[in-house]
């Protein structure tokens, strides 16, 4: 343990470095302490020698010593200690252990406001890794108010295959937040896989903040979310683009220098694994299954039979009381099933994650964004990375995904979505993951695709315009107006509503 500390507190038996400072001979970058059955109490070991680190620089400050050489100490520290710590798979962590690390995070501040003077936010860790640590709601948020109290102490954090919940996720997107209005700290990457707890809220409170630019990169693979949270991270890559397109024209206007123009940036969206898709999964038969079903099939011909008589005898005569069809179906009860399959429910079926989410991007690239209120090719390109693998995505799904590629160009947004292990052939899925000159070749079938979804698109619209037609007239007693029966059946047609009752 006095060992684990020591390594964090940076001063193992060394050489002295400048103003008093000890160095390490050889430090890890990366220390790895996985699989290794270790509980809290290494955890506040750690914590220990990261906050013992920091008061030492904090007394040589208040010693006399210059905030600029104060500064230069830490950084020298920090280079002498692990910046990547990866403590996955050790379940007796849980949330004692995590509380522990946390507070060594927010509290590990070098002085109360030099950072600021000097434009600088010290980082405590460039990487934590806490997956499958049996963390629950509590050890998330001890982390949350790490990263808003002390901003910029962290910058990508690995909590996937834990306990948290809707609760957790939307606390620790409240605090990258609150660091990136406060402070102006981006998070790198947050990593919250197989958290089955985290469902459309936490991933709309998550969306809100990589939509104010405040993280990079969200996983959210093997999740509960939907299409809420689908539609939620859609609009939020669409309020990127505005914003990237915003800070691009302003530096064109104070600028004319194109170089910071040429570069781009890149964020990324995981949300694979997360069966939000409307794809039917028929179930795998072994031997068992097969003999069952041969059963069931016999069954199921029994019953209908019976049915059938009872619907040609009548009910009184077979010994059935039913009033109607249906309810004979429900006294049949398991004699007359449906063929079932696995996973698919009524809820699965009304909504598509994949439509909600294409569906946000094209609606903003149709509306405010035109083109006559933008100067052509002057933003920054914005790189998109989607992972939607083994999503449940049917055809139509896909088309969708393909529209928005196309839409999203628009908007100078290059997105490029992984939609393997759906129902995507191999040529589709390779067309929808290039980008640049490598989806050259490949752009009329994403075109033709993109077509395809949005003829279907307008199909519906001119469906639902008949049908609001239709529902007017009717809510109007077209039926009983001369006008409205000239608009329904043409002028001069003769129509007698009292005709139906002769």
């Amino acid at each position: 343990l006095d060992s684990i500390r020591r390594l964090f507190e940076g001063i193992e038996n060394g050489g002295h470095g400048d103003h008093g400072t000890t160095t390490t001979a050889f430090v890890p970058k990366i220390l790895s302490l996985e699989n290794c059955g270790i509980g809290p109490a290494i955890c506040r070991q750690i914590g220990r020698g990261i906050l013992n680190a920091y008061e030492r620089n904090h007394n040589n400050i208040d010693g006399g010593v210059a905030v600029a050489v104060a500064v230069a100490n830490t950084k020298s520290r920090r280079h002498n200690r692990p910046s990547i710590l990866r403590m996955g798979g050790n379940y007796a962590i849980g949330d004692a252990g995590t509380v522990a690390l946390a507070a060594a995070l927010r509290l590990a501040m070098t002085t109360d406001n030099h950072d600021d003077a000097i434009g600088n936010h010290d980082t405590v860790l460039d990487e934590l890794d806490l997956s499958s640590c049996n963390m629950g709601d509590a050890g998330a948020e001890a982390l949350a108010l790490a990263l808003s109290s002390n901003p910029g102490c962290l910058l990508r954090l690995n909590l996937a295959n834990n306990k948290i919940s809707d609760v957790a996720s939307k606390s620790l997107a409240r605090a990258l937040v609150e660091a990136r209005y406060g402070s102006g700290v981006v998070f790198e990457e947050i990593i919250l896989d197989n958290n089955v707890g985290i469902g459309d809220e936490g991933a709309v409170a998550l969306a809100e903040a990589m939509a104010v630019g405040a993280v990079k990169s969200i996983s959210v693979r093997s999740c509960g979310v939907k299409a809420e949270g689908c539609a939620a991270f859609g609009k939020a890559l669409m309020e990127l683009a505005n914003s990237n397109r915003k800070q691009s024209f302003d530096k064109d206007d104070d600028d004319d220098d194109d170089d910071e123009s040429s570069s781009s940036s890149t964020f990324r969206i995981d949300l694979s694994g997360n069966h939000f898709g409307t794809l039917k999964i028929k179930k795998k038969k072994g031997k068992a299954s097969l003999i069952r079903d041969k059963a069931s099939t016999n069954i199921k011909f029994i019953g209908k039979t019976l049915t059938s008589a009872a619907k040609r005898f009548g009910s009184e005569t077979m010994g059935i009381s039913a009033d109607s069809d249906d309810d004979e179906e429900a006294i049949m009860g398991g004699l007359i099933e449906e063929d079932d399959e696995e996973g698919m429910d009524d809820a699965n079926l009304q909504s598509c994650g994949g439509l909600a989410f294409a569906g946000e991007i094209l609606s903003s690239s149709d509306g405010s964004n035109s083109s006559s209120s933008r100067k052509k090719g002057s933003a920054r390109p914005l790189k998109i990375n989607i992972g939607m693998r083994q999503c449940r995505l049917d055809n139509g799904a896909i088309d969708a995904l393909s529209a928005c590629i196309v839409g999203a160009k628009k908007d100078d947004c290059d997105i490029a979505v992984d939609v393997s292990m759906n129902s995507a052939e191999g040529n589709v899925v390779d067309a929808l993951m290039k980008r640049g000159s490598a989806a050259k070749k490949d752009s009329r079938l994403l075109g033709s695709m993109a077509r395809r979804h949005m003829d279907f698109l307008d199909r519906i619209a001119d469906a639902r315009q008949r049908q609001s037609e239709a529902a007017d007239a009717a809510m109007g007693g077209g039926f009983f107006d001369e006008e409205e029966d000239d608009d329904l059946y043409g002028v001069g047609f003769d129509y007698d509503p009292y005709d139906d009752f002769d």
